[in-house]
């Protein structure tokens, strides 16, 4: 392999795990429900 070869490849590699690491956080998310103090919904 030569030099150039193996960065290429090293650095499609990285491209692709940020990618992934980018991908897992927009199927995280949160849901609330806020009540007041007599159990009503707002």
């Amino acid at each position: 392999m030569n030099k150039s070869f193996k960065i290429i490849f090293i650095s499609v590699i990285f491209l692709i795990s940020i990618y992934s690491a980018l991908a897992e956080i927009d199927l995280m998310s949160f849901e609330a429900n806020i009540f007041d103090s007599n159990g009503g919904f707002k």
